[in-house]
């Protein structure tokens, strides 16, 4: 029914999927699929706090957020957020990193108005997987009633599939939230590859880097690919069948927010002002 891409801070990947869709539509009126835009920023709480650990050497948290946009002024505000984290790039580590301060959010929204974009958790590498997992609660209620200032109904807890024992703690954990919070969550598959069978494709290309021979690509990895209805029933069976009926339908929802809207636009060139 619809499909959303999210790389890693970078836009640049949405003109070829929305146009492969939009070419699918038009063969197959009968099986429409939505495209949804959107991005997987690195969210990080100020700059000032930011560039101190980067100057004393200490470790920097790229917390992992899930922004989709709902419409064309969603997506203006993901190419203005997006441009605002490049344009302060920096390399770390051996790697240019690319950060979006709360600050970003907050400014862009107040500008162009809330309800256009929605927000969502992310996986074990986002503020609220990282602060639970270190039993930090009260940084995790904070930063969820941050997110609720500034999306309200279009914030959501994103649980996903995966076998691993801290995914399966952290999905229990955001179900038993999401009812005292009034959130709904959401089951996601954080596809990397396209099916099970992919999977030894897809740690062959992790595994390409030589830098990056001792990474970890079986424990997480093992469940980003996109799943059946029945996998999820299956892989989480810690929780009800209504539980994840319930995280189906939510996902499902948000479909129904999203407008079908074209990215496309005569060419802009800019102009200066001569002196």
């Amino acid at each position: 029914k619809a499909c959303a891409l999210t790389d890693h801070e970078v836009l640049s990947g949405l003109a070829e999927f929305y146009d492969l869709i939009k070419q699918h539509n038009n063969d197959n009126p009968n099986s429409f699929i939505k495209p949804i835009l959107g991005n997987e920023i690195y969210l990080l709480p100020t700059e000032e706090e930011t560039m101190e650990l980067k100057n004393r050497n200490e470790k920097i948290d790229f917390y992992h957020c899930i922004l989709l946009a709902k419409d064309k002024i969603g997506f203006t505000m993901l190419k203005e957020l997006s441009s605002r984290a490049w344009s302060r790039s920096f390399f770390y580590k051996g790697l240019e990193r690319v950060p979006t301060y709360f600050s970003d959010i907050r400014e862009v929204v107040n500008k162009y108005g809330r309800g256009h974009l929605i927000m969502s958790t992310a996986c074990l590498g986002s503020m609220t997987a990282k602060k639970f997992l270190e039993n930090d609660l009260d940084y995790v209620y904070d930063f969820w009633e941050w997110c609720l200032r500034y999306f309200d109904k279009d914030f959501y807890l994103e649980l996903q599939p995966s076998l691993n024992e801290e995914q399966i703690k952290y999905n229990k954990f955001l179900v038993e939230e999401s009812s005292k919070w009034g959130i709904d969550y959401i089951i996601t598959c954080d596809t990397h590859y396209l099916e099970k069978k992919d999977r030894a494709t897809h740690r062959a290309f992790l595994q390409s880097d030589r830098e990056e021979k001792d990474r970890e690509v079986d424990d997480f990895y093992d469940s980003t690919y996109i799943h059946s209805i029945e996998e999820l029933y299956e892989k989480m069976n810690y929780l009800s069948r209504e539980e994840i009926k319930k995280g189906i339908h939510n996902t499902n929802s948000i479909k129904d927010k999203v407008e079908y809207y074209s990215i496309w636009h005569d060419q802009v060139i800019p102009v200066s002002p001569l002196p």
